[in-house]
C-alpha cells in the first residue's frame, strides 16, 4: 500500500521542477556538510517504475536535477540509485556519471534481463542481518568497480559550529524544525 501511495504522490507532481528542487537541496546540503569537489549525489529511486513510467516521469526528474547542476555550476556530480534499467537509461541520456544499483530487488522488472550499467559503481545484491540481545540490523552487501572512490575527507571550515537543527540519519537528512 505505501509504495502505491509513494508512485501516485511521483504522479502528482511535476518530475522535471522536482528534480530541480530536489538538486537545489542536494547541492546547498553537501556544501554545508563539506562534501569535497566532485563527489558523486546519488539520487534514489526505490521503487519498482515500468519501462513507460522511467521514461516519462524518472527522466524528466533527472533532466531537472541535470540542468539545475549547470545552472547552479554545482562542484558535485550526478549519480543514480535505482533498477538497472533506470540506471542504464539517466546515464545513456548524459544526465548520471555513476549508478548504485539496487539488484537486492531481484523481483523487479526494471532488473529482470537488464545487463548491468556501463557506470555502476557499486551493487547492492545481498543483505546480512546481525542480532544480538533481542536487537537486530541489515547490512547490505555491495559489490565495487572503482569507479566512484568516496569521500575520504570533508572540508569544513574552520569556523563550522554544530547545528542543532540538522541532525543526520544514515539514509535521510532531517531538518527538525522544517515543519
Amino acid at each position: 500500500r505505501m509504495e502505491h501511495i509513494k508512485k501516485n504522490i511521483f504522479r502528482m507532481i511535476d518530475p522535471f521542477n522536482r528534480g530541480k528542487i530536489d538538486a537545489e537541496i542536494a547541492n546547498k546540503t553537501s556544501l554545508s556538510l563539506g562534501l569535497p569537489m566532485n563527489t558523486i549525489i546519488y539520487f534514489a529511486v526505490d521503487y519498482d517504475f515500468v519501462d513507460y513510467e522511467v521514461n516519462d516521469l524518472i527522466i524528466p526528474y533527472f533532466q531537472g536535477i541535470y540542468e539545475k547542476f549547470k545552472e547552479i555550476n554545482s562542484v558535485y556530480q550526478i549519480g543514480v540509485y535505482g533498477s538497472r534499467n533506470l540506471c542504464t537509461k539517466t546515464s545513456k541520456k548524459g544526465y548520471t556519471v555513476a549508478s548504485f544499483v539496487g539488484d537486492m530487488s531481484t523481483g523487479y522488472s526494471g532488473n529482470l534481463g537488464f545487463p548491468m550499467p556501463h557506470n555502476w559503481a557499486f551493487d547492492q545484491f545481498h543483505e546480512f542481518t546481525f542480532s544480538k540481545n533481542n536487537e537486530s540490523f541489515g547490512l547490505d552487501k555491495d559489490a565495487y568497480s572503482g569507479l566512484d572512490p568516496g569521500v575520504g575527507s570533508l572540508d569544513l571550515p574552520v569556523d563550522i559550529k554544530f547545528n542543532k537543527d540538522l541532525v543526520i540519519y544514515p539514509e535521510t537528512i532531517v531538518f527538525q524544525n522544517a515543519l
